[in-house]
């Protein structure tokens, strides 16, 4: 396999960060120390309630403790409104609050506005493609530590390394199941 394949598919099973080998040890200890940093800032400055020890119910066991999500409000963003209306629809079902906008100026808004838990990012948006969109994000300090679920229509390979880079914290290519979707938002918010 080559560097990108191992790269991709570390990423895909939820590696925050990836290192070639040999590595400079330096350069790993800052990552840890900066993950380990941003992790403590954001469950410090969060308006949400730190649930690690609630266990997400993939399984409807009913003797298992459930999340409650109410408290989280998710970003989708795509000018697909048909699709968004779709990921809306089963998050809210799901006990999500959820933003929607449709362009990456929309996004900007609404992300000024209100305590945004994660984001569900669109690639192919208007004004601002969603690569440029969480590039914009990614280097903003009140909002870095936000997760983000990039879709893509495209499965290139340098399209996901592309994403990864940039700091995209998962990847989904089109179409998928909804439920692989709503999965992958509780696992970033339990």
């Amino acid at each position: 396999m080559t560097e990108d394949v191992i790269r991709v598919e570390c990423m895909s099973l939820g590696a925050q960060k990836f290192f070639t080998k040999p590595f400079d040890s330096y350069k790993l200890v800052d990552q840890i120390d900066n993950f380990l940093q941003n992790k403590n800032r954001h469950r410090k400055l969060s308006l949400i309630p730190h649930v690690e020890d609630a266990i997400v119910d993939f399984n409807h066991d009913s003797t298992a403790p459930k999340t409650d999500f109410s408290a989280f409000t998710i970003l989708v963003v795509s000018d697909d409104v048909k699709h968004a209306t779709s990921i809306t629809k089963q998050l809210l079902l799901n006990g999500f609050l959820v933003e929607h906008a449709t362009n990456t100026m929309e996004a900007m808004a609404v992300l000024s506005l209100k305590y945004i838990s994660l984001i569900i990012l669109d690639i192919q948006i208007s004004v601002l493609d969603g690569f440029a969109v969480l590039k914009q994000l990614r280097n903003d300090p009140n909002r870095e530590h936000v997760p983000i679920i990039m879709l893509n229509i495209k499965g290139a390979e340098k399209d996901f390394i592309k994403g990864y880079d940039l700091g995209a914290d998962d990847y989904i290519l089109k179409p998928y199941s909804m439920t692989q979707l709503i999965a992958r938002v509780k696992i970033f918010l339990k």
